[in-house]
């Protein structure tokens, strides 16, 4: 999971461990993140230890870290999204190597997948779903959406289909993060496009139309 020895004290619990590592150790090492984008100070929030996040926090480790892989896709969407040569996506990679940035989730719980698919970014979502360092589809975002969720709000159907089959395949890919997530029966449903029940009507409004 790319945990370190700090994530590991942080979910258990262990003060004198923390304290020690952060004197230490450099910063670098407390604000590393583990393969879902958590960094220390996220993993001692959720595991209820506030002291040893006030602890974190204090020394430099943010609970809302920026996101340079994110930063850079928003910026250069417009000049690589209808790319289709691999060195087109190289400067997104090279900081993709150098930390689990690809699950690092913004203050609305938003990985780099979700924007894309968002974006109805196919090649992003095809370059995103090849790496290495594989998107983490199971997270919803602060308002209780999947990333599967928004492919039925992309208008144009083929891509919507072609989007949740390359997140359908990485999901199968990445079974073993399941292990560490709860998984839901809820989620299946999620997990196979279909049009919106909203498109459906207007396509068949459309065709009685037709001469």
């Amino acid at each position: 999971m790319g945990q370190t020895l700090l994530m590991q004290a942080c979910r258990e619990g262990h003060a004198e461990l923390v304290a020690f590592l952060l004197e230490s150790c450099p910063l670098a090492y407390a604000q590393a993140l583990d393969v879902f984008g958590r960094n220390a100070a996220m993993i001692a929030r959720d595991s209820g230890h506030p002291a040893l996040l006030a602890l974190l926090q204090q020394a430099g480790v943010e609970l809302q870290p920026e996101n340079p892989a994110l930063q850079w896709y928003l910026q250069n969407r417009g000049d690589v999204s209808m790319a289709s040569r691999t060195q087109d996506w190289q400067a997104l990679a090279s900081i993709l190597a150098q930390d689990h940035f690809m699950n690092l989730r913004d203050a609305e719980g938003r990985t780099l997948i979700f924007h894309a698919v968002m974006n109805a970014d196919l090649q992003a979502v095809r370059f995103l779903c090849g790496c290495l360092d594989s998107p983490f589809v199971g997270w919803k975002d602060a308002y209780g959406n999947s990333v599967f969720r928004y492919t039925t709000r992309i208008a144009n159907v083929e891509t919507g289909a072609a989007i949740c089959q390359e997140l359908r395949a990485v999901r199968r890919r990445t079974r073993w993060q399941r292990k560490q997530r709860p998984w839901r029966r809820e989620d299946a449903a999620e997990m196979i496009w279909s049009e919106p029940d909203w498109r459906r009507r207007e396509r068949a409004k459309g065709a009685r139309h037709e001469p």
